[in-house]
């Protein structure tokens, strides 16, 4: 649960599986996250963002996937679409959402995460591309967003990065790097302090 910077709703975010019309609960379903806004009291739930994923059809037999070539039919994955951490703008009208997606075979193989950042306008719900391979936001009263970048077919330095959300299409600024010969999770879940002054991780060693 994340409280609205007014302390008047709660967003709360489920993983559930994507319903697929006239089908039986299945684990070929795709996994999905829907994040509700409900009020400081628990009341009058709605909906403010909802992913989409792709069920799985199994192949011949269930789970063949390449390299194997005694295949009879290749596995079509189902396609996980999950959120991995949200967080409020300083003035309550957007939130920034990462959702990461994966394959998911029928043997229950995953492919790795990718990751990417969106934009949403509470009274709307219009979405708006922001970042991609990002994880670990926070946007801190100084309207200025944390997020961390992983070892990614991009190119791009791994580490904690910076961007002002007054000109959210400028560069963002890396405020220091993984040491991923060492450590590849070196410094994690950047979080601002109250008034954005400074900010704090958490380092796995």
């Amino acid at each position: 649960p994340l409280w609205s910077p007014d302390g008047k709703q709660i967003d709360v975010r489920e993983d559930t599986m994507q319903n697929e019309a006239g089908e039986q609960p299945s684990i070929t379903w795709a996994l999905i996250s829907v994040l509700t806004s409900v009020d400081e009291n628990g009341g009058n739930p709605r909906s403010l963002y909802q992913t989409l994923g792709k069920k799985l059809v199994p192949g011949s037999p269930p789970g063949c996937r390449a390299p194997r070539t005694d295949c009879l039919r290749y596995d079509d994955p189902a396609l996980d679409n999950t959120i991995r951490d949200y967080s409020w703008s300083p003035d309550g009208k957007q939130l920034v959402v990462i959702y990461c997606t994966r394959n998911r075979y029928a043997d229950g193989y995953t492919t790795d995460d990718l990751c990417y950042v969106e934009t949403v306008t509470v009274a709307t719900g219009a979405k708006q591309p922001l970042l991609n391979t990002a994880v670990d936001v926070d946007w801190g009263s100084n309207n200025r967003l944390l997020y961390r970048i992983l070892p990614n077919l991009a190119n791009i330095q791994p580490g904690i990065y910076e961007l002002d959300m007054n000109h959210p299409t400028g560069n963002p600024v890396l405020l220091f790097g993984h040491k991923t010969t060492t450590n590849l999770w070196q410094d994690v879940q950047p979080t601002w302090s109250p008034d954005g002054r400074f900010f704090v991780t958490w380092r796995l060693v």
